[in-house]
């Protein structure tokens, strides 16, 4: 018998494929690992979801600044439309946690930046990641929070 992958796209963003028999009929196929990873909804602490956060905010970056040259007056919507991807890909990815995203796009021009951010939250459940992204005119950093409900 020949080997198929089991899972959708969206599902492969999050865990590796599994791989199963490929039958006429519909079975029912566990993973081949019964410690498996949960579904992305039913996380609620943020270690659990770091990787996921990472990901979502990689892809957000990529696909707004690829290929692009800084541009002052084009700065600004960048700016606010890889937050509001970040956030809207991890809202739908987990609603279990309220999600802020803040990013700083700047010309890459040779003079250093500095960031820093604060918090008072719950530190086994809540979490943030520092996200980087560089060409050769453009540095975005993004900061993506996540507060446990």
């Amino acid at each position: 018998a020949h080997l198929c992958t089991f899972g959708t796209a969206s599902h492969r963003a999050y865990f590796p494929p599994v791989r199963v028999r490929c039958a006429s009929e519909m079975e029912t196929v566990k993973p081949e690992n019964d410690a498996a990873e949960p579904p992305p909804e039913e996380v609620f602490t943020f270690p659990e979801m770091r990787e996921a956060v990472e990901r979502a905010g990689e892809e957000a970056m990529e696909d707004i600044l690829a290929g692009r040259v800084y541009t002052a007056d084009k700065a600004a919507k960048w700016a606010q439309q890889i937050g509001e991807a970040t956030v809207e890909s991890l809202r739908t990815m987990n609603g279990n946690f309220k999600w802020v995203a803040s990013c700083t796009l700047l010309q890459r021009v040779g003079a250093g930046v500095h960031l820093s951010s604060s918090s008072y939250w719950d530190a086994k459940r809540d979490g943030s990641a520092v996200l980087r992204w560089e060409n050769e005119t453009i540095m975005c950093i993004l900061l993506v929070f996540a507060i446990s409900l």
